[in-house]
């Protein structure tokens, strides 16, 4: 018999990254002096889940692992979006 027991502790789900396109089809704009249309969006640390109360729990500016377990120094996380228009002539 053959037993396999998972264990599976979670106490930060982050997303870091999000990004996505899209490229219009050519033939919208056959008629027309565009050649091609693109857009995309892309995000940075859009969403944080964790138990830990105050700020983000991966940022320290302490440095060193010498101070492991402290917590100061600590600044606010930061989202960052973008947007992207490219156009073809």
């Amino acid at each position: 018999m053959l037993s396999l027991k998972i264990l599976l502790n979670i106490s930060v789900i982050k997303l870091r990254e999000l990004s996505f396109g899209y490229q219009f089809n050519s033939s919208l704009f056959k008629n027309t002096f565009i050649r091609g249309l693109g857009l995309s969006f892309s995000g940075r640390n859009l969403w944080l889940k964790t138990k830990y109360q105050g700020v983000d729990p991966e940022s320290s500016l302490t440095g060193a692992a010498e101070s492991l377990g402290m917590d100061y120094f600590n600044n606010p996380g930061t989202k960052s979006y973008g947007f992207k228009l490219n156009v073809q002539f």
